[in-house]
């Protein structure tokens, strides 16, 4: 069992959408559920967050004084978050053994980033409520006599920019361990989270440093406040830059011969974000369903495949096939990076017409957001379901859905991304 998990866990690691193999089947048909209405942004308030979390019963034996320390852990990170105020190290060090300070002060790193970029943004991203449960896959006592466990996290999370609405996240993999002491107390010897943001402040590394990284959860032990202060230095002013070119205006004015129904595509990424459709195979193990779930989406929304121009857009089968044929699976329909080069090499010819790069916030629902690190590599893919606007009616932030994590009108705003392209979608052309 646990070598399944790890080799599950080892394929997220770089949390993009690679090319993967699907089984064969058909598309399933747009589903029935209602959009999520959405509201205007609340004015900001001092924030009062009610945060609360459990483990799940299983059959997987943790001490309970090591679950109550992970449940206090949780509970500061997402009372820093929901408060948009970092907590004091110290308080965050306590949860952790005196040699254990270079981890501490790794995670404490995390916090401060994801708080300072949401604080960026133009909606209150603070929480008025989070309730999270987890579920420990295995504990583990290692050769140097600490516990590792590997946790997966679901949580529903409620901000005060849209308090109505549950953004929902799912397959959250977490990786603690724990040292008991000679008083027969427990602290924390070291935490990672499988996220994109974790990894960063790593800088350069490649798939073995992060399997290494993730499965034995350290943060860098040489020179450590210096290297990760320069991190956070360099990722904030690369935050701000990407925000500063977030812009408003109308998409390139292009006609297609057919259009796209969005709210068929919306309705099946509310029913399928966070419950897999069994008729299409799920590419985490590979490397992460999100473009795929985007594609699906796009069908549901009446983009037929494309097997008749230079390019090609399908799913017909498990064997990946870039021949005009309806046969296999191409490449675009599951990588990220893929589908960006189809859209902008389809320009002129028949199937799907969009728009790369249109201003930021000139989104509609059922548009595309594509994000990256601002290295030019694009990771990730989520389909808007939602517009949150201001007072004024401006749109200010999007609601996503999103596959590998699982993400059900989840703010774009809140995401350690913040290099994001809008892909307008238009329809489609015969």
């Amino acid at each position: 069992m646990k070598q399944k998990i790890l080799a599950l866990i080892c394929a997220l690691l770089l949390c993009g959408c690679a090319p993967a193999a699907a089984p064969e089947g058909e598309p399933a048909p747009a589903a029935e559920d209602a959009l999520v209405e959405m509201v205007q942004p609340a004015e900001t308030a001092e924030p009062m967050p009610d945060i609360a979390g459990s483990f799940l019963d299983t059959e997987v034996v943790v001490p309970p004084e090591v679950e109550l320390l992970v449940l206090d852990y949780m509970d500061l990170y997402y009372t820093s978050l929901a408060r948009l105020e970092l907590c004091l190290l110290q308080d965050l060090q306590h949860l952790f053994g005196t040699e254990a300070y270079d981890q501490a002060l790794g995670n404490h790193t995390v916090w401060d980033y994801l708080i300072q970029t949401r604080l960026m943004q133009p909606t209150d991203l603070s929480m008025t409520a989070c309730r999270y449960v987890m579920n420990c896959l295995f504990a583990e006592e290692q050769e140097d006599g600490s516990l590792q466990l590997m946790v997966v996290e679901q949580s529903t999370q409620k901000f005060a920019a849209h308090p109505d609405v549950d953004s929902e996240v799912l397959n959250v993999y977490h990786s603690f361990t724990a040292d008991q002491l000679a008083d027969g107390s427990w602290r924390l010897g070291s935490h990672m989270q499988l996220d994109s943001l974790y990894f960063s402040l790593f800088g350069d590394h490649d798939e073995s440093e992060l399997n290494r990284a993730f499965l034995e959860p350290m943060f860098p032990t040489e020179d450590t406040e210096a290297f990760l202060r320069q991190r956070l230095q360099s990722l904030l002013q690369a935050a701000e830059q990407h925000y500063s070119l977030r812009s408003y205006g109308q998409p390139e004015a292009i006609e297609a011969d057919n259009e796209y129904d969005r709210a068929a595509a919306i309705e099946y990424a509310h029913r399928h974000a966070l419950e897999r459709n069994p008729r299409w195979d799920d590419y985490g193990i590979y490397g992460g369903n999100c473009q795929n779930f985007v594609s699906q989406c796009l069908l549901a929304g009446g983009i037929p495949m494309d097997i008749t121009g230079n390019v090609v857009w399908k799913w017909y089968g498990t064997t990946p096939n870039e021949q005009r044929l309806a046969y296999g699976r191409s490449a675009s329909w599951s990588s990220v990076e893929v589908f960006r080069e189809y859209i902008q090499y389809n320009r002129g010819g028949p199937g799907l017409v969009a728009v790369v790069d249109a201003p930021y916030y000139s989104g509609e629902e059922g548009d595309v957001l594509q994000m990256g690190t601002g290295d030019g590599a694009w990771k990730h893919t989520v389909i808007i379901t939602g517009l949150v606007k201001d007072e004024q009616g401006r749109t200010v932030d999007y609601l996503v859905n999103s596959n590998t994590a699982d993400l059900r009108s989840y703010p774009a705003g809140a995401y350690s991304y913040t290099d994001l392209s809008l892909v307008h979608i238009v329809g489609w052309d015969e």
